[in-house]
């Protein structure tokens, strides 16, 4: 009947079958006039990132309540006890791309970056630092004047079929911008075309020797073992 009670009942949630997941997350709706007839319902979920999702609507006028539960949830608290003295890491934007295919991609995700960059500007802990599009064509092309970006050279043709996935081309193209550039801030962000920034961002590292990243299902070397070894095939 109340926020606290679903609170309650997720973190004493028992999943109903073996290697289910337990509750993390919980959703109260209090607002007859907003929730109909789901007034008063609680929903336990779990989600494997409970801090990367933002809820979909926030307000007075919103109904519904939520909150995050267990080992996360205490992470946060220590982080955010943390904020308050932690030094302002500073992290460069780097975007990669093959061409003229994410042009229209480019253009939006450098829109929105400038967007929440002035945003987060205008407080004195802000660590979004600059921008640069990480162009692995080799050739320049009509977007120079518009988007901060450097021109790497792509994998040599000995080594992999330049119309093969173009996707090879990047940990050679950042290799190369290391090497021939250098920025201001002590850390790198590896964004995509298709990216958009919808608030200012944070150094998610949790410390500066623990990077971040977000895990792609379609990008698992442990799975390609064989590949790695110089063979062919998914291992598991």
């Amino acid at each position: 009947n109340t926020p606290g009670e679903c609170c309650e009942a997720c973190l004493k949630h028992t999943p109903a079958r073996q290697g289910a997941h337990k509750c993390n997350v919980w959703v109260w709706c209090g607002i007859r006039e907003s929730c109909g007839s789901q007034h008063r319902e609680c929903w336990l979920k779990h989600l494997v990132h409970p801090h990367a999702t933002k809820p979909a609507r926030e307000g007075p006028e919103v109904g519904w309540t939520s909150g995050i539960v267990g080992a996360d949830a205490e992470e946060r608290a220590r982080d955010d006890q943390e904020t308050a003295t932690k030094k302002v890491r500073k992290f460069h934007i780097l975007t990669t791309a093959q061409g003229e295919l994410v042009h229209w991609q480019t253009r939006v995700h450098y829109y929105w970056y400038l967007k929440q960059k002035a945003e987060c500007d205008k407080s004195p802990t802000c660590e979004m630092g600059g921008f640069t599009r990480l162009l692995h064509s080799g050739q320049p092309d009509d977007l120079m004047d518009e988007v901060p970006t450097f021109v790497a050279q792509p994998l040599p043709e000995s080594v992999v079929p330049h119309e093969y996935y173009p996707v090879l081309n990047r940990p050679y193209a950042l290799l190369q911008w290391v090497q021939q550039t250098k920025v201001p801030e002590e850390y790198v962000m590896m964004s995509e075309p298709d990216h958009i920034f919808l608030r200012p961002l944070p150094n998610f590292m949790k410390r500066d020797d623990r990077p971040a990243a977000f895990p792609f299902f379609y990008i698992e070397p442990h799975r390609v073992r064989a590949n790695l070894q110089g063979g062919g095939g998914w291992d598991g």
